[in-house]
C-alpha cells in the first residue's frame, strides 16, 4: 500500500514483536498519521503513537534533549509517522482483516477523509 513501511527486522536482529507498528508517509498514503489514528478510532480499532515524544524531547532531558535534535533526523522523522496497530493475544485474523480493509478503504478515499477530519 502506497505510503505504509513496515519496520524490518533483519535475520540477526532481536524482537520481543511486542508491538506492530507501521510507518505512515502522509504524501505517499494521503493522511497524516493522526488522521489515520483518528479514522480507525472511529470505527472502533484502537492504536497508539508509542514513543512520542522521543526521549530526547521529555521534560526529564530538557536541559541536554535539544543538543541532540540536529543528530536525530530520523528519530525526528518517525515521530511524526509511526502508529502501533492492534497486536495481542487474542486478535482474530477477521480482526486483522478488518484494520487491512480500514486502511484501504482510508487510502482509497483519502481526500473525503481528511475534509470529514477538518483538514486541507
Amino acid at each position: 500500500m502506497p505510503g505504509i513501511a513496515f519496520q524490518r527486522i533483519r535475520p540477526a536482529d532481536r524482537s520481543s514483536f511486542k508491538d506492530f507498528s507501521v510507518r505512515i508517509r502522509a504524501a505517499e498514503f494521503g493522511l497524516t498519521r493522526d488522521q489515520v489514528a483518528t479514522a480507525l478510532a472511529a470505527e472502533g480499532i484502537d492504536t497508539r503513537a508509542y514513543y512520542v515524544p522521543p526521549v530526547h524531547r521529555t521534560r526529564a532531558f530538557a536541559a541536554v534533549g535539544p543538543a541532540f535534535e540536529e543528530r536525530l533526523p530520523q528519530t525526528a522523522a518517525l515521530c511524526d509517522e509511526i502508529l502501533t496497530l492492534p497486536d495481542y493475544g487474542r486478535l482474530t485474523a477477521e480482526h486483522v482483516e478488518r484494520v487491512a480493509a480500514c486502511m484501504m478503504a482510508l487510502h482509497e478515499r483519502a481526500p473525503s477523509v481528511r475534509q470529514a477530519l477538518g483538514g486541507a
